[in-house]
């Protein structure tokens, strides 16, 4: 890899994260319905960039205020209902870290959102998936695809956006 001087390539991977949150349903018609609520998310990526000389390893984590805002189309199937999720979420940054070890050292860092060199405080993309609901349980796949670079523009092409895999498990306090 071409790398200017000083710079490391950088490999990122997935960090586990969590949600949760009330969610409110409204149904339009017996198979359709709309979807919102407020969630609390905790997610990030951990990093690892090395060269032959140095190697750092890391993570950032970014907790958000989260509103989805989701279409849902159900297929009723005996006592099991299969549905798809299509829609888009806007997130609201509250806190985030960033730890990272060098040469046996290790350091932290609070993430200052909205500041030149770190992360832009308003979120949004795409949410889609899928899931089964079984009597008052929910069990749900999703992908949150972010649209936004919530990272300031950088000379070397460096894009960050949130990219979200969810599994959800969900109870209803409320019968239909």
């Amino acid at each position: 890899e071409d790398n200017e001087p000083g710079e490391l390539p950088i490999e990122t991977s997935i960090k586990t994260g969590f949600h949760v949150g009330p969610i409110l349903e409204f149904r339009i018609k017996s198979n359709l319905s709309f979807k919102t609520g407020i969630i609390y998310s905790s997610q990030g990526y951990k990093y690892n960039a090395h060269d032959s000389y140095e190697e750092i390893n890391g993570e950032i984590t970014l907790n958000y205020l989260q509103v989805p805002l989701t279409a849902t189309l159900a297929y009723q199937s005996g006592d099991n209902k299969f549905y798809g999720i299509l829609g888009s979420y806007l997130s609201y940054g509250l806190t985030g870290k960033e730890k990272w070890g060098l040469d046996g050292h290790h350091y932290e860092y609070n993430i200052e959102w909205g500041k030149d060199e770190d992360y832009a405080r308003l979120d949004y993309g795409l949410d889609f998936g899928a899931g089964i609901e079984i009597k008052s349980i929910q069990i749900e796949f999703r992908y949150k695809l972010g649209l936004r670079d919530i990272q300031p523009p950088s000379n070397d092409g460096w894009s960050s956006k949130n990219r979200v895999i969810g599994i959800s498990i969900s109870y209803f306090l409320v019968s239909k």
